[in-house]
Formats: C-alpha cells, sequence, structure tokens
C-alpha cells in the first residue's frame, strides 16, 4: 500500500467485493461477474483465490467469477455450481524476462440464458487459447487465438502455438470442470 494514498489500491476483500455487486444488482445488473485482481505467479490457485472464489460464489449477487494478476493461466472450475477462472494468463502484458507461459492466455466465452426464476445462468462455458508474442522494436506484440494461428503457422511459430495450446488446455482443465468446452 503506497504511504499516504490508501485509494491507490483497493484490496481484494469477500465483504467488499460483495458488498459491489449487490449495489449493482439492487441497481439492475441481470449479470454480476467478479473481475478479481488476485493470484500469484504460479499456475495454481493459491489459499486467498479459494476462499475469494468461495465467499463470493455463494452469494446469490454474483454470477461468474474471474480472476486475472496471475500473468499465468491457471485452472477452471465450478464453485457453488457457479464458474470461476482463478487465472486468464495474459492477452497484452509483457515480463521483463521471456517466460514462455507468461505469454499464454485463456478467453471465457460463458452464454448466460434466463432461468425459471428470472435469474441468468450459464448455459454454454468456453475457453479459448491464446497467446501473446513479445515485443521488439519495429515488432509489435500481437495477441494469436490459436486455433486460428494454427491454420497458417509455420515451424517453429507452429510448434510454438502447439506447445502453449497443450499447456493452456492442461492447465484450464486440471480440475475437469464439467461443461467447459475449448472453443
Amino acid at each position: 500500500m503506497p504511504k499516504g494514498k490508501p485509494w491507490a489500491v483497493h484490496r481484494a476483500r469477500a465483504g467488499d467485493l460483495l458488498c459491489q455487486a449487490r449495489r449493482a444488482r439492487t441497481a439492475g445488473a441481470d449479470i454480476v461477474i467478479a473481475a478479481v485482481h488476485a493470484g500469484t505467479y504460479s499456475t495454481r490457485e493459491n489459499g486467498h483465490q479459494v476462499a475469494l472464489a468461495r465467499a463470493l460464489t455463494a452469494s446469490p449477487d454474483v454470477d461468474l467469477v474471474y480472476m486475472h494478476h496471475a500473468h499465468v493461466v491457471q485452472p477452471w472450475t465450478k464453485v457453488n455450481k457457479k464458474w470461476v477462472l482463478y487465472g486468464v494468463g495474459n492477452a497484452v502484458a509483457q515480463h521483463a524476462t521471456n517466460v514462455p507461459r507468461g505469454h499464454e492466455g485463456a478467453t471465457g466465452c460463458f452464454t448466460f440464458t434466463r432461468a425459471g426464476n428470472g435469474r441468468f445462468t450459464v448455459s454454454k462455458a468456453e475457453y479459448i487459447p491464446t497467446l501473446v508474442t513479445r515485443y521488439q522494436p519495429g515488432r509489435p506484440a500481437r495477441l494469436y487465438q490459436i486455433s486460428t494461428a494454427l491454420k497458417s503457422a509455420e515451424a517453429p511459430f507452429r510448434d510454438r502455438l502447439l506447445d502453449a495450446q497443450r499447456r493452456i488446455s492442461a492447465t484450464v482443465m486440471r480440475k475437469q470442470p464439467q461443461g467447459l468446452m475449448r472453443g
């Protein structure tokens, strides 16, 4: 926390996040997605992430939770029958060192359908593996949807795409979430 600037960092506390979700629902939001800046640079979720996921998904005011900050892909799963994306990796960030997993990401695509009680629930869940290339002078960073890039990629980039796709899929699916498909 920067000294004398408590406004600069909003701590990810379940109670604060639930108050925000409740305000959104009360204001008329049909769907509330909690986007939480949490996690460490690991392909495994940590205890803080797990506790947040449990608390947030236990509330009727939160429909889906996705976490970002880990800069690597982490597992996706359901907690309290709601989707939790522990880590989505990178789409634009770049590290000072060249860490291959730090260039990989997974974009979520969720279809919500109104249930009989008038609330929306996820009826279709997909993840889309992505890869961002490293910026170099004269060569901008580019974000690739891996399945699309594989259609025309040649070696050695094709091999990099295939490795990334395998790693991303293995990590996202580590908890074997029922109903999640690769898009």
